[in-house]
């Protein structure tokens, strides 16, 4: 009986305490401010992994690096005047000054400009060494968009598949081919992924292209060796891509026309801010320019079709939907030739015909 009222009187304080505790923070985050914004180059196009420095009377207060989208978030900072810096090498720093108040959620865009050649001063790296299996990551080579657009292809605009075969380890079946093997490995020990989702036949029938252009490309692990069980079976290589998401400030695209691959891609905010889409749509024209060009049938056609859609729900949330399409069709045996040697345009029974295609819908909600 003793033990019983006890517990009655004790628990009107615990829902006492609750109820303050609730209200309390509340209020707390009513009375804290927010800053949110983008961070892009001259060209629009987001600034990843930049940093984003909150300052007041010289102490740093918040910090943040910018995502894929180039967004940063600084929230909970009280109310007063402050100074942002943003940063990033090769770049001018931008300073900002502002005062904020209490519920505020200040909204910054920032574009940041190429510092000059003669102003970049000496960088000197330091780092300690690290000791232990556990800290090498053997075989991992991380590759961003500009490393792929540095790598010359048969066209105007940079693939993935070029890259990959300027790596040590790397070679291509030819341009009959679709598939690379890696440091011996047999081709059906690689996996490709795209934002998480397996593609079975990535690459494309002439092996310079696949379905990775750098217009959409963000970035890409590349695994020739020490890759977790999480990647399945696979023992040769492993390559994780990962996909740009949409501009969310403005609309942007480009073209491309070339013999080998044709392209557009168009990207731009559907909600300013917010949500975004991207797609992109290539298709080779080897097929149907050579024979007039150089009065020979090459019997190649691909092609593939990439859309993202983004969405941020809010300062921890988001969500995006990704589709990919591609086709493959072309003679391995080469080009047909009638008696007296001019190309056949139509083979009833071409047995030496192949064709691949891949088909890709799925979603990702981060939390």
């Amino acid at each position: 009986m003793h033990n019983r009222n006890a517990i009655i009187r004790v628990a009107p304080l615990w829902v006492l305490l609750t109820i303050l505790s609730v209200f309390g923070g509340v209020r707390a985050q009513a009375q804290s401010a927010s800053v949110r914004g983008f961070v892009t180059t001259e060209s629009t196009r987001p600034l990843q992994s930049a940093s984003v420095l909150l300052v007041q009377d010289n102490n740093v207060v918040a910090g943040v690096s910018t995502d894929g989208d180039g967004a940063f978030l600084l929230a909970r900072i009280l109310p007063g005047s402050y100074e942002l810096r943003v940063s990033f090498l090769g770049f001018v720093t931008y300073s900002e000054s502002f005062a904020l108040v209490a519920g505020e959620s200040r909204l910054v865009r920032v574009t940041m400009f190429e510092a000059p050649a003669e102003s970049l001063e000496d960088v000197v790296v330091v780092a300690d060494a690290e000791t232990g299996v556990g800290s090498v990551r053997a075989g991992l080579q991380t590759i961003t968009a500009a490393d792929v657009s540095s790598v010359p292809v048969p066209g105007v605009s940079g693939d993935l598949a070029s890259y990959l075969q300027s790596v040590p380890g790397v070679v291509a079946q030819g341009d009959r081919g679709g598939q690379v093997f890696v440091r011996g490995g047999a081709i059906d020990q690689n996996l490709a992924t795209l934002d998480g989702f397996p593609i079975y036949y990535p690459f494309h029938i002439l092996s310079f292209y696949s379905a990775f252009p750098e217009e959409v490309v963000d970035n890409a692990d590349f695994y020739t060796a020490g890759f977790g069980a999480s990647y399945g079976t696979r023992v040769s290589s492993v390559l994780d891509v990962s996909m740009r998401n949409g501009n969310k400030q403005r609309l942007a695209g480009s073209a491309s026309l070339s013999p080998f691959i044709s392209g557009v891609h168009v990207e731009g905010p559907l909600v300013k801010d917010r949500v975004s889409m991207i797609l992109a749509v290539r298709e080779s024209l080897v097929k149907t320019i050579t024979p007039e060009l150089l009065g020979q049938k090459f019997p190649y056609s691909f092609g593939d079709r990439f859309g993202k859609l983004h969405a941020t729900l809010g300062s921890n949330h988001s969500v995006s939907l990704t589709g990919l399409y591609t086709y493959d069709r072309g003679d391995l045996a080469g080009t047909r030739l009638s008696f007296d040697g001019n190309p056949i345009s139509e083979v009833a029974a071409d047995t030496s015909e192949v064709s691949w295609s891949n088909a890709l819908f799925g979603g990702h909600y981060i939390y």
